[in-house]
């Protein structure tokens, strides 16, 4: 690769992505990575922003979104619906970047201060796996980084969490590491 940025890699989230750090994939040549996450944002605030990703244009896009749409009670099947909307306005430019599916990261109920939300881990497996079947009639591939952050009950182990939902470093740095493997594996 030249000197310069080849390929501009976006992420697009919400607060686990806003606080993220993702240095070995910003260490990759020819890469240059925007971190467009937005502490609370919902599918219907990335659906008004979504034009912000477009300058410049990127080459990858990663998603990950819909808790607080959960925290807010959406219902998943109307959060599929949006990201759907969501897919299809990234992907139907001139130029459509790489769009890859996160899947929403469970919580940690004995520590998650779901307060109002009521929110719990069976909502989010269920729009997982709804989100996860629209991907694969699109073709939209999904990077899962939740196997090892998952304790035996399919919770976020405590360790990786700053309050059962949040995230701390060394969740930061499986998620960072799987970002450039797939980048590697794709652009080489």
């Amino acid at each position: 690769m030249s000197g310069k940025a080849d390929k501009t890699v976006v992420l697009l989230g919400d607060s686990l992505t806003e606080h993220g750090q993702f240095p070995l994939t910003e260490a990759l040549p020819g890469i240059s990575l925007r971190n467009l996450g937005v502490s609370g944002d919902t599918t219907w605030g990335m659906l008004a922003r979504l034009h912000a990703i477009w300058d410049p244009d990127p080459d990858f896009v990663f998603l990950l979104v819909g808790i607080n749409d959960l925290g807010q009670g959406e219902r998943p099947p109307d959060i599929v619906v949006r990201h759907v909307r969501l897919w299809e306005a990234i992907l139907g430019e001139d130029k459509p970047p790489v769009l890859v599916l996160h899947p929403l990261l469970p919580v940690n109920p004995r520590r998650f201060p779901s307060g109002d939300w009521g929110l719990g881990n069976t909502a989010i497996f269920d729009l997982n796996f709804h989100l996860e079947v629209q991907a694969s009639k699109k073709a939209i591939p999904i990077l899962d980084f939740r196997g090892p952050l998952m304790d035996p009950m399919g919770d976020l182990k405590d360790e990786f969490t700053l309050d059962g939902l949040h995230l701390l470093p060394p969740a930061y740095e499986f998620w960072d590491k799987e970002l450039r493997d797939f980048l590697k594996a794709r652009i080489g």
